[in-house]
């Protein structure tokens, strides 16, 4: 671990010798946006004429499935399992590379590790020696001045694979149909007048500290609504969707209208007819969501993958971190953009931090009219 953390730079006159690029995956979708997809592009342009692979769950083609130069290979990780299913990932990533490398020597391949649970943060090998193999220590990678990981993750790809002709962002490239899905429902909500959408996303990934209430969220989406935003809000998965529809039933009996879809549905009506809502509640795939995202007018949330997401699609983002036991954590996970983010740290009493977003709402809304 200690000798793979200092790799050497790839020597440029050897790049037109390298056939496949092996991209391992982060697991966490936000960390898959803010550091991943960073290192996807890298790739894709310091070896334009080698294919590159990223292995990681299927779900990462709703993100990453509008790029027809990134091939995905599925080797799933059991976030939840047993030690033992979860250090099963790393004999699935060994055959899978395996299978790949087929045919091809010492030289024609490279192998980029982001600090992948898929080697338990790079504890596992995954290649005999360490020739091609490329680890990013993200966790202790450092650079006076920077402090966002995705910033870290660009500054460590360029120096290993050289300055590009563009500067490095993250990016989600979506699947076309989902993409299309996103742009008419939000085209819907706004016929009939000028709407401002917000997407809006509670989900914490199973991390409880990230959280602030039930009583904020719905005092949040009814600010928002309050301010003249329409809200498209994601149920999210698991127990995310019984607090939900708690706040669904709660806006609902404040007199706001809410219609609910589910993924493989659509609402009724034309592509053309305006759906008439105040709150668009949206369950279903993160690819689907990701696309309401791009065609809203900002995104809202706590810190977790769709902020990421939002930023990485160029869509102005208001970051609620609730969770500030540790300060470098807050600064070293905002996104990383060259659009707009307004950082909300949360703290008591509640109407304090729902001012801030409001606040940050207004004045993403002001500009986008200037």
């Amino acid at each position: 671990k200690k000798r793979i953390k200092r790799p050497v730079a790839f020597p440029r006159s050897r790049r037109a010798a390298v056939k496949k690029i092996f991209v391992l995956s982060r697991v966490t979708l936000g960390a898959e946006v803010a550091v991943t997809s960073l290192i996807l592009k890298k790739m894709k342009e310091a070896f334009p004429g080698a294919r590159v692979v990223l292995l990681a769950h299927a779900q990462m083609k709703e993100l990453l499935g509008g790029d027809a130069k990134i091939t995905i290979q599925d080797v799933p990780y059991a976030r939840h399992g047993r030690l033992l299913e979860r250090l099963q990932a790393w004999i699935d990533l060994v055959r899978a590379l395996d299978h790949e490398r087929r045919g091809l020597l010492p030289g024609e391949y490279l192998i980029v590790d982001p600090d992948s649970r898929l080697t338990q943060l790079g504890l596992l090998p995954v290649t005999e020696g360490d020739a091609g193999y490329y680890f990013f220590e993200s966790r202790s990678f450092k650079k006076p001045g920077i402090r966002r990981i995705g910033q870290l993750t660009a500054r460590w790809l360029t120096d290993l694979f050289g300055p590009g002709d563009h500067a490095l962002y993250p990016y989600a490239a979506l699947l076309p149909e989902h993409a299309r899905f996103g742009r008419t429902l939000c085209q819907r909500i706004r016929l009939g007048g000028e709407r401002h959408v917000a997407a809006v996303s509670f989900g914490v990934g199973d991390n409880a500290r990230k959280r602030i209430s039930n009583a904020f969220e719905t005092e949040l989406l009814s600010a928002l609504l309050d301010d003249g935003s329409r809200i498209v809000l994601d149920k999210g998965v698991g127990d995310e969707v019984e607090r939900a529809n708690g706040i669904i039933a709660a806006l609902r009996d404040r007199g706001r209208n809410v219609v609910e879809v589910e993924e493989g549905t659509t609402p009724k009506g034309s592509a053309g007819e305006r759906l008439r809502c105040d709150v668009l509640a949206w369950r279903g795939g993160v690819g689907v969501f990701s696309a309401l995202i791009a065609a809203s007018d900002l995104y809202v949330g706590y810190d977790s993958a769709f902020q990421h997401v939002a930023a990485a699609l160029g869509v102005p983002v208001i970051d609620i971190f609730a969770d500030l036991g540790n300060p470098l954590f807050v600064s070293r996970w905002e996104p990383y953009t060259r659009g707009t983010v307004k950082t909300v740290k949360a703290g008591p009493p509640l109407e304090k931090t729902l001012g801030r977003v409001l606040a940050a709402h207004r004045e993403i809304k002001r500009r986008a009219k200037t």
